[in-house]
C-alpha cells in the first residue's frame, strides 16, 4: 500500500473551526462583498510578536492575513489516506482503488 494526499472539503462556519485546520489547508474565500474569490494557503510562518497567530497568504501577493480573513468560506482540507489496490477475479478483471482515511477500516 501507498499513502498520498486527498483534500476534502470543509465548510468555514466559525472562527474557531478556522482556527482547528491544519497546516496545508487552502481556502476560498470572498474578502469582500464585491471582490472575486481569493485562494488563501495557511502558512506555518510565526511572528514573535503574535504568539498562536496563523498566516494566510494569497498566491501571487504579499498580503498576509489571519484565520478570521476565512469564516464564511470553504476549506480543502488535508487527509493522509492509504492508497489500496483491489483485484476482483470472478471471471473477469476489474480493478478498484480505495482510499483509506486513518480512522476507517477496510471494507
Amino acid at each position: 500500500m501507498s499513502t498520498t494526499t486527498i483534500y476534502v472539503p470543509t465548510p468555514v462556519e466559525t472562527l474557531e473551526q478556522a482556527k482547528a485546520l491544519p497546516h496545508g489547508t487552502i481556502a476560498r474565500v470572498q474578502l469582500e462583498e464585491k471582490d472575486d474569490w481569493t485562494v488563501l494557503a495557511l502558512s506555518d510562518l510565526k511572528n514573535p510578536k503574535q504568539p498562536g497567530a496563523r498566516f494566510w497568504f494569497a498566491p501571487m501577493s504579499f498580503n498576509a492575513f489571519l484565520d478570521d480573513a476565512i469564516v464564511g468560506g470553504i476549506a480543502l482540507t488535508p487527509i493522509e489516506v492509504e492508497i489500496e489496490q483491489i483485484r476482483e477475479t470472478e471471471g473477469r478483471r476489474r480493478a478498484k482503488t480505495l482510499f483509506v482515511t486513518p480512522w476507517e477500516e477496510t471494507r
